[in-house]
């Protein structure tokens, strides 16, 4: 005797299990390896989309001399504005680069010589 299935158009259960599990590691792998290659690609490149190495070197120089602490901020055009404490007042320079500084201009508030003190 011969055994049949009865409904030969119904798949195992099993098969579905398998065929679930499949695509599941699938899309597992393909999210892995989307999110991988986003992470670099945003940390590497420009916004050209082109691949750049960026190397940076120390530069000693001050920038003001003999000041003590000071409080650069950079202003809605894009410009920056360092605070310092110069003979006793407290007055600001401007610059376009952050790097070369204009003549101070006094801010009006006036304290002791030492009042600002380095960080």
């Amino acid at each position: 005797m011969e055994l049949v299935n009865a409904n030969p158009s119904k798949p195992k259960r099993w098969l579905w299990i398998v065929l679930i599990i499949i695509v599941l590691l699938a899309l597992g792998f393909l999210a892995v390896g989307y999110f991988t290659k986003r992470k670099q690609t945003a940390s590497t490149a420009d916004n050209t989309g082109k691949n750049v190495t960026e190397t940076w070197a120390v530069d000693k120089t001050p920038l003001i001399e003999t000041v003590t602490s000071s409080c650069t901020v950079i202003l809605a055009d894009k410009s920056f504005r360092t605070y310092y404490m110069s003979d006793g007042d407290i007055v600001y320079a401007d610059s376009t680069d952050g790097k070369t500084f204009g003549a101070p201009k006094p801010t009006g508030i006036r304290g002791d010589k030492d009042m600002m003190i380095s960080n």
